[in-house]
């Protein structure tokens, strides 16, 4: 998903951005116009995604580690919801995906050992 939102900005947070964004199922991007630079959030940096207000305004606000928050509006009522949902829904199946992680790395820690120990035979430059 992509599209135009405003994102709460400045140091004071108190001047809404007009930044393009797109929606990927591990990150979100979004670029100012004529900004060269991609600015990036993952989805494992996210806490939370929730609804708010801010002056009558219906806002998405992403809450990241570290005491962080990212507050987005939607130019339409339509898109806040299609942009609420998908957001939702990326960061719910992030979340099942880094919980069964440690699983997966937890078993192929027995490759990892094997890899370290130093080969049985040596060979010289011959190949022999």
């Amino acid at each position: 998903m992509h599209g135009y939102m405003l994102k709460l900005g400045n140091p004071f947070l108190t001047q809404w951005q007009r930044r393009y964004f797109y929606l990927f199922p591990n990150r979100v991007e979004w670029r100012g116009e004529g900004e060269s630079r991609q600015n990036l959030l993952t989805m494992e940096q996210i806490v939370t995604v929730e609804e708010t207000q801010v002056k009558d305004k219906k806002c998405i606000l992403l809450r990241i580690k570290g005491g962080k928050q990212f507050v987005l509006q939607c130019e339409s009522d339509p898109e806040f919801v299609q942009w609420k949902k998908e957001l939702n829904e990326a960061f719910t199946e992030a979340q099942k995906l880094l919980r069964r992680a440690p699983k997966v790395i937890g078993k192929g820690q027995a490759g990892t050992v094997e890899l370290s120990k130093p080969p049985l035979t040596h060979r010289n430059s011959n190949g022999l």
